[in-house]
């Protein structure tokens, strides 16, 4: 069956052929050069496909043409930034297969086929095949066996789950001034992130450290919160990290309680979530991690003024980073 159900098709413009011409010309050979010429017509259509989706792609006529240069490649390449590569294929009218040769491939994602029409002025995309598929066929695939273009969509998500995400915070968020009711731009009243008095709820409780605040009244404490998202896999499982701070005793010492709690419409937090306090020098001090149908985790510990720390929330292979000064 075809793999699109409504075809997809972009306009080839001036810009596209003027781009295929300055990098064809520099090819060593004519037939190199009208193959460089058909393949960047065929990264132009991506990267205009990518554009409308708001998905950012690096179209530099320096990388395209060190891709030219190298007769591996010809020019079939297209980089999506921090993520990886697609290998953009040409297929003219009367093609019924992709023709795939193997070789190393570094950060690339899949490839995409791309029909150009008989006079270049218009191209359609037809579908994807990533790259882990590839050794399942032989070096042609027919292009009814390609997968969908929505596809090429569900894999970008997994390459950004490699991609560790940190210090979201460039001044550390300053602890004390919580206690004077002055506070980070982000950090915003619990009642506002969550749907449920979160000090009231008669949830599973675990935690690593033992109360040091239980001499404390609870108008001597403050909490903030903010929402993290690990990325866009899990664009449907925010969850909120909740930071309250009490008054431990006379001798400058702070207590500190982390919590973590899913939001929306959701009763747990993803599985093996990790919630790791890190010292100054980058030494884990505690942690722990969610376990199946966790609906929240608590860390606790006390710090003095002018101690720094960091919170590392991780997910798989994605972390961030949250840094404070108390």
């Amino acid at each position: 069956m075809n793999t699109t159900e409504i075809p997809l098709f972009v306009s080839l413009g001036k810009e596209a052929h003027n781009l295929a011409s300055q990098l064809a010309i520099e090819q060593s050979t004519l037939q190199k050069g009208k193959q460089v010429y058909l393949n960047t017509l065929a990264v132009y259509a991506v990267h205009t496909y990518l554009k409308w989706l708001e998905i950012e792609t690096d179209l530099s006529y320096r990388e395209i043409l060190q891709s030219s240069l190298a007769s591996a490649f010809d020019a079939k390449q297209l980089v999506i930034p921090d993520i990886g590569k697609l290998e953009c294929h040409p297929i003219l009218p009367e093609q019924t297969n992709l023709t795939l040769y193997p070789g190393i491939h570094t950060d690339l994602m899949g490839f995409v086929a791309i029909k150009l029409d008989e006079y270049l002025n218009k191209a359609e995309l037809l579908g994807f095949v990533p790259l882990l598929e590839v050794c399942k066929f032989p070096q042609k695939i027919a292009i009814a066996n390609l997968q969908p273009l929505d596809n090429l969509l569900d894999w970008i998500p997994d390459i950004f789950d490699r991609v560790t995400v940190s210090n979201l915070n460039i001044t550390p968020v300053n602890l004390s001034r919580w206690l004077d009711n002055v506070f980070d731009a982000g950090w915003l009243c619990v009642e506002d992130l969550l749907s449920f008095p979160a000090d009231n709820l008669a949830f599973r409780t675990r935690s690593n450290h033992p109360s040091n605040n239980q001499g404390n009244s609870e108008e001597e404490s403050v909490s903030r919160g903010k929402i993290i998202d690990l990325g866009v896999k899990l664009a449907n499982h925010p969850f909120a990290l909740i930071v309250t701070l009490a008054s431990a005793n006379q001798d400058e010492e702070i207590d500190i309680c982390l919590r973590v709690y899913p939001t929306s419409n959701q009763m747990y937090l993803p599985q093996n979530l990790q919630l790791r306090v890190l010292d100054e020098t980058g030494n884990s001090c505690i942690e722990m991690s969610a376990r199946e149908e966790e609906n929240w985790m608590r860390l606790e510990f006390t710090g003095k003024l002018g101690e720094r720390f960091q919170i590392n929330l991780t997910l798989g292979n994605t972390t961030i980073t949250e840094e404070f000064i108390i």
